[in-house]
């Protein structure tokens, strides 16, 4: 049996929200906010591991999340 195309759709839809949930979740235990954190797992421009590195080196650095922020986005 073949799929529909919104069968496709729905499929890709889901497929991204996982992408975006696993995304999320490892932004925000590598040290960014919630809120940066969803902000960036949404971005496909941004490299999920440059993140997570920058976030930890800033920290280790004593450098806030806002400049990493403006760093990567």
């Amino acid at each position: 049996m073949s799929k529909t195309a919104t069968e496709d759709v729905i499929g890709k839809e889901v497929e991204s929200e996982k992408v975006i949930a696993w995304r999320y979740k490892w932004l925000h235990l590598s040290g960014f906010s919630k809120r940066n954190a969803e902000l960036i797992a949404t971005t496909t421009r941004v490299d999920l591991h440059f993140a997570c590195r920058a976030i930890q080196n800033a920290k280790e650095k004593k450098l806030d999340e806002d400049f990493v922020m403006k760093l990567i986005l």
